[in-house]
């Protein structure tokens, strides 16, 4: 869920219930994504109720496409994401672009079965720093005693292909269906990624990473509990030696399996617990089938038998806190644990204000994480918690301390989004990686170093409509490393028109 809508997920009204002393507000499990029945429908967010014609309620007010009947409701909206800026502190001239074209189609038959489906088609030359991060996390192919690295992996997209020499190219696809036997169960198959918490980050899973196929079970046992659990693939971008039918040797696969169980003793406060384990499923040579516990639906079981660094899995286990006080405030937070021979856990505390002094559209947003070195990571590097060359949980990866300051405002269709990051991480002075990206492939031995992370991202954009995102903007970013090696700066100054339907992270 982009930060637009999820700001709003978490909005206070003022309107007091007659039975509370809270308004509407919520406090759900934040296991994303979420259906609209379990967050908010997103035409409620519609404040335009001028009357206009049809180009005007399709600009301003309503999706591109709507098919409405007897038990069905289907939306179809273009997707585009067109942009052009430079980097001012760069030492070429040259342009940095993004062109997006796509479309995105939801819809629900009946109240029993909804799906969604969504595709772009990108090309796109990212700042110098981007592009590094990009081509470091590029698929690997074996040689002669080692490992030929090329092309790249973008983070939330896919990999690539060349483009222009200096540029990428690069497609993707989302989609699911979710069908409801039951009130109190829902089954999602599909091709996404997932996110666990209220924050801007996750110590826990977030949707940095890329898509990928999942099946997934949502249960409610009553008011207080319920609970999730997802099976899935994910990949090492390391070609196998297999031959396949296929043009291309295929990657390394492995599982993924996550159970995370809610527990509100208050409609303001729920509690979760959580377990993710990456399951072996082979190497380069050989393909295995993966260990029987992969298919158990009961939490913690699997870490409480193969402990977390078992010889063909990797687990974690954690809490995800969220609680609502008064004064429209929202704090949050996670603790996650890789290891129990030595108790030091990643950690994230933050809070929510939701216009604050009752000034309308106005959201902040304060956070701190906190990574040790080695977390996520396995003896066997190959199940480590990524997907696609890319951490599951953080671009770092590991060995980090980022504090976050979020600020946004919108008056009328003109909003003003502000981003401060602040990192304290390494830095591998041979490649220029920072912190551990749990690489499959064990990076060049190196010097590390320790050193400071600053960015800090403005956009000044005009919202035509809250149903697609469709907006123009201005956005500035500013980037500084510090570390003894390296002062690098990084000014990016671009425009552009794009409809904000995902999270996209290059605050790294």
């Amino acid at each position: 869920m982009v930060d637009f809508y999820k700001d709003r997920l978490y909005h206070t009204t003022y309107e007091i219930l007659p039975d509370s002393v809270y308004a509407y507000t919520y406090t759900g499990a934040s296991f994303f994504p979420e259906t609209e029945e379990t967050t908010f429908q997103i035409h409620h967010l519609n404040e335009d109720k001028k009357e206009r014609k049809w180009l005007g309620r399709k600009l301003f007010q309503e999706h591109f496409f709507e098919i409405k009947g007897n038990g069905y409701f289907i939306t179809v909206n273009p997707i585009v994401d067109f942009s052009l800026g430079r980097d001012l502190h760069a030492v070429t001239t040259t342009n940095l672009f993004c062109n997006t074209r796509g479309f995105e189609v939801k819809g629900d038959i009946t109240d029993k079965v909804s799906f969604s489906s969504d595709f772009r088609e990108n090309q796109q030359r990212f700042a110098d720093y981007q592009a590094h991060y990009i081509t470091q996390s590029g698929e690997y192919y074996p040689g002669s005693g080692n490992y030929i690295q090329q092309n790249g992996s973008v983070p939330g997209a896919a990999r690539t292909k060349p483009f222009k020499g200096d540029a990428f190219d690069y497609a993707y696809v989302t989609g699911s269906v979710t069908y409801r036997p039951f009130q109190f169960l829902r089954v999602s198959l599909g091709n996404n990624r997932h996110f666990v918490g209220s924050g801007y980050r996750s110590v826990l899973l977030s949707d940095y990473s890329a898509n990928a196929p999942y099946l997934r079970f949502s249960y409610r046992i009553n008011k207080k509990l319920s609970g999730e659990a997802i099976y899935g693939q994910q990949l090492n971008l390391l070609r196998t030696e297999i031959q396949s039918n296929a043009t291309e040797r295929q990657y390394e696969k492995k599982g993924f399996s996550a159970h995370y169980f809610t527990y509100k003793p208050w409609e303001f406060a729920a509690i979760s617990f959580f377990e993710s384990t990456v399951w072996d499923r082979g190497d380069s040579t050989e393909i295995r089938r993966v260990h029987g516990l992969y298919y158990n639906p009961v939490p913690i079981i699997n870490t409480a038998v193969l402990g977390t660094k078992g010889t063909r899995s990797n687990s974690m286990i954690g809490i995800n806190m969220l609680v609502k006080l008064p004064a429209h405030f929202h704090v949050y937070g996670q603790l996650a644990l890789d290891d129990f021979r030595s108790f030091s856990p990643a950690y994230q505390v933050g809070m929510r204000w939701s216009e604050p002094f009752r000034i309308r559209n106005l959201f902040f947003q304060v956070e701190y994480n906190t990574v040790p070195e080695g977390f996520y990571t396995h003896p066997n590097r190959r199940l480590n918690f990524s997907h696609n060359n890319l951490p599951l949980v953080h671009p770092v990866g590991n060995n980090f301390s980022e504090a976050i300051v979020r600020l946004s405002y919108e008056w009328k269709r003109i909003a003003i989004e502000s981003k401060t990051n602040l990192y304290r991480t390494t830095r591998n002075l041979n490649t220029g990686m920072l912190g551990d990206r749990l690489l499959a492939v064990s990076p060049i031995p190196s010097v590390i170093e320790n050193g400071r992370l600053f960015l800090q991202q403005v956009d000044v954009l005009y919202r035509f409509n809250r149903m697609n995102n469709l907006q123009i903007f201005l956005s500035m970013l500013y980037r500084k490393e510090a570390f003894p090696s390296s002062d690098s700066q990084t000014l990016y100054v671009g425009f552009g028109l794009r409809t904000q339907l995902e999270n996209r992270y290059f605050d790294f």
